[in-house]
């Protein structure tokens, strides 16, 4: 049989520490915080806590403009709306300024046929 002491595996160092020797948690700390230096963690850690913020305000303002966004639509909607009637509005208006200086144009031909054909030379082609 192997005893304690002779054997080679993880689980097996634990009990070949002699009754003699203590392990001490203090000393376990000590030699750990002579080896690590917390300086690169830290900075970590800094940098970690600004990209955080940023992301932070990032998405509040994202927030903040989709609620403008939201709000704008029903105004928008509304304007386009009015636009849109107004269009129809001058489009009439025009069609029916068109026609009557159409039919006064004709009726300004019929009754001085003479003066008309002046005036017309006188105005580039296509304009009466």
């Amino acid at each position: 049989m192997h005893s304690d002491a002779e054997s080679s595996s993880y689980a097996g160092s634990a009990a070949s520490i002699s009754s003699t020797e203590e392990f001490s948690i203090n000393d376990f700390v000590t030699q750990v915080e002579a080896v690590f230096d917390p300086l690169p963690l830290d900075r970590a850690l800094v940098i970690e806590a600004q990209l955080s913020g940023l992301t932070n305000s990032a998405v509040r303002d994202l927030e903040e403009l989709t609620e403008q966004a939201i709000e704008l639509v029903p105004r928008s909607k509304e304007t386009a709306a009015r636009g849109k009637e107004l269009v129809r509005l001058i489009s009439a208006d025009l069609d029916w300024i068109d026609h009557h200086l159409t039919a006064l144009s004709e009726k300004v031909r019929m009754a001085h046929p003479i003066e008309y054909s002046a005036a017309k030379e006188k105005v580039r082609p296509g304009a009466l």
